[in-house]
């Protein structure tokens, strides 16, 4: 069973740091420490259903704790980092995300930042803020990938309007990996 948290504490910003920087940051060890411990401190108790149900199982186990031990770089990567949509849903906004300069050179430096930690992922989610299809850089980073782990899971969060031939010939060479 993996642990998925959405978490009170702020780890890092890859527009201020590097990977290695937040991934190794005392902040990403408090929060390490946190689950090791069994205290979920940093977890948000309201929005995450296994604090809200108590259904945190214990950590107790020394082959468990093994598995806290951190890698030397993430391998789950769940990229939400794009509010580019072609919809303007109300759900999620009330009309449809116009980008500044500013915003597309940012989504440009941190895509180039997560490229050269991608190939080696066990799961990577995209996009979830915007739509993967629409996103120009979600889609590059996508066309780019080439994965070392035959095991990789890539979930593609997209409302399916540009799910269509065109776009799925870019990431096509993923169809040998599990997509959800």
């Amino acid at each position: 069973m993996k642990l998925r948290f959405n978490f009170l504490k702020k780890l890092g910003n890859l527009l201020e740091n590097t990977l290695e920087e937040v991934w190794n940051s005392a902040a990403a060890e408090e929060l390490r420490e946190s689950v090791r411990d069994g205290s979920f401190r940093y977890c948000r108790q309201r929005s995450c259903p296994r604090c809200e149900n108590n259904s945190l199982r214990e950590i107790d186990e020394a082959s468990e704790k093994e598995k806290l031990i951190p890698l030397d770089r993430p391998v789950e990567f769940n990229c939400a980092i794009d509010y580019i949509c072609n919809h303007s849903c109300p759900s999620c906004r009330k009309e449809v995300f116009v980008p500044d300069q500013g915003y597309l050179d940012n989504m440009k430096r941190i895509i180039e930042m997560l490229k050269p930690y991608l190939p080696t992922a066990n799961f990577l989610s995209t996009d979830g803020q915007g739509d993967c299809f629409a996103s120009p850089y979600v889609m590059e980073m996508l066309e780019s990938l080439k994965p070392v782990n035959p095991d990789l899971k890539i979930t593609l969060e997209t409302n399916g309007v540009l799910f269509d031939e065109e776009h799925w010939d870019g990431i096509k060479h993923l169809s040998d990996y599990y997509i959800r």
